[in-house]
């Protein structure tokens, strides 16, 4: 039954990757469906093809040209968001707290643990930061008891959504990776972080998230497990009670 599970969320996770692709490519094509070919202007069709077959001549060869409509984009998007609540559901059901290791306790997390771009030094974490940056970003900062995973989910989906489209989807990502930056430097402050407070760290950290979110969110992710494993004050308050009373029994003796 678990295995079942593990492979609905897998394909999940694969699905939101593909679809997350898909936007990608609806964001890099242009919305105003606007074909020019010879120096005429054709008229799109309804099912979003033009009605000329040919596409804008490019170096002489002839190009044919798909329109995209602001339709198809937010539906992509909104499709989009149902299966990352719907991965989420799996991802806190399957969630487990790395358990604490007496011998790491003490180790030094004011700074970072690992590089922004030292993908490869946890796999698991790469993918879920770069498939579903929401659910990895949401449950580092439930981690660290800044904000609750649902509503953190909700804020990063919702930033995702208004990001969508135009001029004012620019805008919104902005605002969105400033916000990202905010949370960041509240991470710092809590390990007790160089740059906290820092105008030009906070710069830096709002960069950060524009230009390479997955890395961000990878990299906060690390050391927020690495923390949990150390049992660091700033992650303690937040593991399960069940996790807690389990480490803290003692073992059952066995009679010789």
């Amino acid at each position: 039954m678990a295995q079942a599970h593990l492979l609905v969320a897998r394909s999940l996770l694969l699905l939101s990757a593909l679809i997350s692709i898909d936007a990608i490519g609806l964001e890099a094509t242009s919305l105003r469906g606007t074909v020019h070919a010879a120096g005429n202007h054709s008229k799109p069709h309804l099912l979003g093809f033009p009605e000329s077959e040919e596409g804008p001549r490019v170096g002489g060869v002839v190009s044919r040209q798909i329109l995209l409509y602001p339709w198809e984009k937010r539906l992509a998007v909104l499709l989009m968001a149902v299966v990352t609540f719907g991965t989420a559901v799996l991802y806190r059901w399957r969630k487990q707290w790395p358990p604490a290791d007496p011998d790491m306790q003490g180790f030094n997390l004011r700074v970072w643990s690992s590089g922004p771009f030292d993908c490869f030094q946890d796999i698991p974490i790469s993918c879920w930061s770069c498939f579903c940056p929401a659910i990895r970003w949401a449950d580092s900062m439930a981690m660290i008891g800044q904000v609750g995973f649902w509503l953190g989910l909700t804020v990063f989906v919702v930033f995702n959504l208004l990001s969508s489209g135009g001029t004012y989807g620019i805008c919104a990502w902005v605002t969105a990776c400033a916000v990202f930056a905010f949370f960041r430097q509240r991470f710092r402050r809590g390990f007790d972080m160089e740059g906290q407070g820092s105008v030009f760290a906070f710069c830096g950290d709002c960069c950060f998230y524009i230009f390479c979110t997955p890395c961000a969110v990878a990299q906060e992710a690390r050391h927020v497990e690495l923390a949990a494993k150390a049992d660091h004050s700033f992650v303690t308050a937040q593991r399960p009670k069940s996790e807690v009373e389990q480490s803290a029994s003692p073992e059952p003796l066995q009679m010789s």
